[in-house]
């Protein structure tokens, strides 16, 4: 089963036929079973300005941010810090 992971400065995400896996705190090297990220796909991925402006990419690139699915009635959105890594493909 191929598998993609996104890295960024303090989390690893592992995905799975595109949904989000498993979550690693890189620090502590724990998998965060409780992360809200989980069980959702990736809706976009957006680069981030210095001042503050977003802009969607194409493909998640080291440099940009992951925006996860909404789920349900949710009304926060899941945004990841920029990726240092992305993506691994294996």
């Amino acid at each position: 089963m191929d598998q993609t992971v996104y890295t960024t400065q303090n989390t690893e995400y592992v995905f799975i036929a595109g949904a989000c896996t498993q979550v690693t705190d890189r620090r502590t090297n724990t998998v965060q079973p409780q992360h809200p990220a989980l069980g959702r796909a990736i809706a976009c991925a957006v680069r981030i300005y210095p001042n503050g402006g977003v802009a969607p990419v194409d493909v998640p690139e080291e440099g940009t941010a992951l925006c996860f699915e909404r789920t349900g009635t949710e009304e926060r959105s899941i945004v990841t810090s920029r990726l240092v890594q992305a993506p691994v493909v294996s």
